[in-house]
């Protein structure tokens, strides 16, 4: 992305964004690594694995704190952070954390790499850690320490688009955009400014630009009082589509005025006295700016707009802003800030939020829950508001009150007291972490440590977005239903069972379901799912029970190695997951379906665990007309 920032409004079919993450399952408020509840995949002698994906895939952000009394600490001297990538005899990185978050070590360097004094409270690594086959990140020697973590991954279907991590991997364009946020990021080219001068009476309306396509807007800058942020209201039209009509205050995220919201992101903010967005904006045919006076005296203002002077991805989405508000909300529900249908990207969210009950602070224990296509197991499930925005135990970084801060990709830039209790304000932009969903996305935020906190919150969040699906559901086996299996042709090799299970998924409020499926211990299972597109993207969502400790298992189709079904961290409490296996695209000669197999193999300890499934479904590409 950050060689073109045009590609940031690409939606790739082929691309899945998951978390892995210290949530408590069970919908506590215990989102740590501690002694006796590890939140790890696994712990095996001194050492936590608390990620391991086979590829291939990349890493893109990675997250921690660690601390005591309500206040973040250094982490430990003897903990060091273990980095394996694609089956290598040693590992590509292992360093202590404090070193490996400094931000002094290559590739891990500053600003790519912050530390907890930078981003009050949190540590944070941009750097991406790519693989072909396989990653596995580990920490030593942290079994008596509280740490709190998120690991952000890209899941891809071809090992072609890979270059694995390596320590001499050229980060410095991706290092210098983080450098200047701000300054404007896009290189110089074949661009085209329109720019000028204007006053608008009460109550009236401009046009700035109207500009035909394929091309897209790369620049939006105003020159406005600050007094003038929330009268004056910017109106976007993408192809016949008003996707964005905010205040300027909103736009450009200075929604607490200039005295205390400093937002200075790298594409959206304020720089000395001029507000910007170099978000690109596509558009396959038209686009419109109208600038709007909704005061009630005479409003001056200096603009540019400068389109790009070149087509778009062919798979870009429109740019869209959402806008959430909520003076209360309702206690034991998640305050949803997105719930879209389509396909799309969100790549960037604004937000104010605010108690009602005085100063406490406990409305920032809130999980965050990101629900993709559908699914009811969170593909994202985070730790709570400060540590999505990159900070840290309500943002203090000592015996003090919490520190603003405002970085390239992530900032709380005020905390303020004021007659409902308290309100911060923070942003994250997520250029290379960003969530992508092919029919359907919910972000929803709990209330407080275990969801029964009411809070309030104002939230802006960008998405690219297409109306029409990418993927669709075409067929699905359930295994507790006997017709199911016999007409998917269900074979079991080995020893099973048949067994109800009667649980929940996590997220709140729980979804409790009861439902038989097949449990074993070796061998293979077959069966056939029917009705994908001829070389349509295929991906194969999975229903089972978590309770029980990760099986190595890999999904073939028509024998063929398809992808491993990665491990997964056991929740005897909510045992209910969900999981989207990625298995490339389909045969041509795919027209009487698909013959798919889910093979056992021994663990790591050369054991074999028990595998429990309970339907599988089958998402791919709608059929083109004339196909």
């Amino acid at each position: 992305m950050w060689r073109d920032l045009a590609l940031l409004s690409s939606l790739d079919v082929e691309d899945q964004v998951v978390l892995t993450s210290s949530h408590c399952p069970e919908g506590g408020r215990s989102d740590r690594h501690a002694p006796g509840d590890p939140r790890a995949l696994r712990v095996v002698g001194n050492e936590t694995v608390i990620f391991e994906d086979f590829g291939p895939g990349a890493v893109t952000r990675i997250w921690m704190t660690t601390g005591e009394d309500g206040i973040s600490r250094d982490f430990g001297p003897g903990i060091t952070i273990r980095i394996w990538i694609d089956d290598a005899p040693t590992p590509a990185v292992s360093m202590p954390l404090g070193l490996f978050f400094s931000g002094r070590v290559p590739p891990f360097l500053a600003p790519m790499v912050v530390d907890r004094h930078r981003s009050s409270g949190g540590n944070l690594c941009y750097v991406p850690i790519a693989y072909r086959r396989s990653c596995r990140i580990s920490v030593l020697d942290a079994s008596s320490a509280p740490l709190w973590y998120q690991v952000t991954a890209h899941r891809l279907s071809d090992p072609r688009r890979v270059t694995p991590f390596h320590a001499a991997l050229d980060l410095s364009q991706w290092r210098t955009l983080l450098e200047h946020p701000g300054d404007d990021p896009w290189p110089v080219g074949e661009a085209v400014t329109i720019s000028g001068s204007l006053a608008l009476g009460p109550g009236a309306g401009t046009v700035l630009a109207e500009l035909n396509g394929p091309d897209l807007i790369s620049a939006l800058t105003i020159r406005a009082p600050s007094s003038l942020w929330f009268s004056l209201r910017l109106a976007l039209c993408f192809d016949g589509t008003r996707t964005i009509d905010l205040p300027l205050a909103e736009l450009f995220a200075v929604r607490r005025g200039e005295d205390h919201a400093r937002t200075r992101s790298l594409l959206i903010g304020l720089n000395e006295d001029l507000l910007y967005c170099y978000l690109p904006m596509p558009f396959f045919d038209h686009a419109t700016v109208t600038l709007h006076n909704d005061g009630p005296a005479t409003a001056a203002a200096q603009f540019e707009i400068r389109r790009a002077n070149r087509p778009p991805p062919a798979d870009a989405g429109l740019l869209h802003a959402v806008v959430t508000d909520a003076d209360r909300t309702t206690p034991g529900q998640d305050a949803v800030v997105l719930d879209l249908e389509g396909r799309g990207k969100w790549v960037a969210l604004s937000a104010e939020f605010g108690s009602l009950d005085g100063g406490d602070r406990s409305y920032l224990e809130g999980d965050d829950r990101t629900f993709v296509d559908g699914a009811l197991h969170p593909a994202l499930y985070g730790t709570g508001v400060e540590d999505f925005v990159g900070g840290g135990f309500y943002f203090r970084i000592g015996d003090d009150e919490p520190q603003p801060f405002a970085l390239a990709l992530n900032g709380m830039v005020y905390d303020l007291p004021d007659p409902q209790g308290t309100a911060v304000g923070v942003y994250r932009l997520m250029l290379t972490d960003a969530p992508v969903f092919t029919s359907r996305l919910r972000v929803g935020f709990e209330g407080g440590p275990t969801g029964d906190l009411e809070m309030r919150l104002h939230c802006v969040a960008w998405v690219y977005l297409r109306p029409e699906p990418a993927l669709v559901l075409v067929d699905r086996i359930d295994l507790g239903d006997p017709q199911s299996r016999s007409s998917h042709g269900w074979v079991v090799d080995g020893d099973h069972e048949y067994r109800a299970l009667d649980s929940a998924f996590q997220g709140e409020p729980p979804v409790v379901l009861q439902a038989t499926g097949c449990y074993r211990r070796a061998g293979s299972t077959r069966f056939a799912l029917r009705g994908a597109a001829p070389g349509a993207s295929l991906r194969l969502r999975r229903r089972f029970d978590a309770g029980l400790s990760a099986a190595p298992a890999i999904v073939r189709v028509r024998a063929d190695l398809a992808c491993h079904i990665p491990p997964w961290a056991t929740s005897p409490v909510r045992r209910w997951q969900e999981m989207d296996l990625m298995l490339g695209r389909a045969p041509a000669d795919c027209s009487e379906g698909l013959d798919l197999s889910v093979e056992l193999s021994a663990g790591p300890d050369g054991t074999s665990a028990e595998l429990a499934d309970f339907v599988y479904e089958l998402w791919s590409e709608p059929a083109r007309p004339g196909e």
